[in-house]
């Protein structure tokens, strides 16, 4: 296993899977650190009779490509439903305790990745890597069947180190895929997430209407220049990036008016870079749990002091740097960020 934030063999181009597809990935954030062994303390109320066993070389390797842990694991759909029926039965009591559900809405390549795995890393948390919660739901998956995904997928990832792309985001000495009182569960899927309701809006609705908890959503943002780079480097053309991004901004916009502001936190990856335990006690507030001191020095220490900047490794034909400068400037959420930054 590569130690913590330092990149192992380059990763593969992200394949896009409509069995839980990816449309986020890995992303800067994390600072190299040691590996150390995973701690032996037991996730409280955890259903242990169905816990899947992993073969973390095969599955390791495959996350370094960003594929689908579910066929990873050779589970089909059908297969998975019968497991997490069977899941969400055997762990009645555990998910009635949960309080909050946590979606991630956003835009490919932002640094949903750091942010979700530095929130499981918290002893009252669960928040799945790429589930893909609303591909279930759209399936016809039960809620609380999603929420089992969300905890056995927590799990999982907490098992093989957070692995993601070219990096590690493991936590150390802290919960990622353990937990004590279990109080807030979540999939970090933010780009896909935004994309799927842009397609079918009545999504949303049905998380609002289906899961019986308390809903928040986070929504992480970082230069927009840098995200449109990276979805280039990632094999889209420039205008295709251009194109995709400002349709993930109005179709956050329109969430955020959907479910209401005081629903939503949004986080910019530049400020998580330069105060990493500022932005994790607001979040920690925003989620309804405390933020304990060894947990917010333990996540500071795998975060980067400066974020990478991807906007500088690819060409910009000049018009189309002018229309996009005036685009950014024009819009609320993101007319803070300038190419020059």
């Amino acid at each position: 296993m590569a130690n913590l934030g330092t990149r192992s063999k380059p990763a593969a181009k992200r394949r896009r899977e409509r069995n839980g597809g990816n449309a986020g990935g890995g992303e800067s954030g994390v600072v190299p650190a040691a590996v150390e062994a995973p701690s032996q303390r037991p996730r409280a109320g955890a259903a242990a009779t169905l816990a899947l066993s992993i073969d973390r070389d095969k599955v390791a390797a495959g996350l370094a490509e960003e594929q689908n842990l579910w066929r990873l694991m050779g589970l089909d759909v059908p297969t998975l439903r019968e497991r997490a029926r069977a899941g969400a039965i055997a762990s009645k009591a555990l998910l009635d305790e949960v309080k909050t559900l946590c979606l991630f809405v956003g835009y490919q390549r932002s640094g949903h990745s750091l942010v979700g795995s530095l929130l499981d890393a918290h002893p009252q948390m669960a928040i799945a890597h790429e589930l893909d919660a609303l591909f279930y739901l759209k399936q016809g998956f039960h809620p609380r069947e999603i929420l089992y995904l969300m905890l056995e997928v927590s799990r999982m990832h907490g098992e093989i180190g957070r692995r993601w792309g070219e990096y590690t985001y493991r936590v150390p000495g802290q919960w990622q895929g353990r937990h004590t009182q279990l109080e807030v569960i979540g999939d970090k899927k933010g780009g896909m997430t935004t994309l799927r309701i842009a397609r079918n809006p009545g999504l949303l609705d049905q998380v609002m209407s289906r899961f019986g908890k308390r809903k928040r959503f986070i929504h992480v943002l970082r230069n927009p220049y840098d995200n449109i780079a990276a979805m280039v480097q990632h094999g889209q053309s420039l205008k295709a990036a251009i194109a995709e991004y400002f349709k993930l901004l109005r179709t956050n916009r329109a969430i955020i008016r959907r479910v209401g502001a005081d629903a939503v936190a949004t986080v910019h990856h530049e400020d998580l870079v330069a105060d990493p335990r500022a932005e994790l006690s607001r979040l920690c507030a925003f989620l309804g749990v405390t933020a304990p001191p060894d947990y917010l020095d333990a996540c500071a220490s795998i975060v980067f002091a400066a974020p990478r900047r991807p906007r500088h490794k690819i060409p910009w034909h000049p018009e189309i740097l002018t229309m996009l400068e005036r685009r950014v400037a024009s819009k609320p959420m993101i007319d803070r960020y300038r190419f020059a930054d």
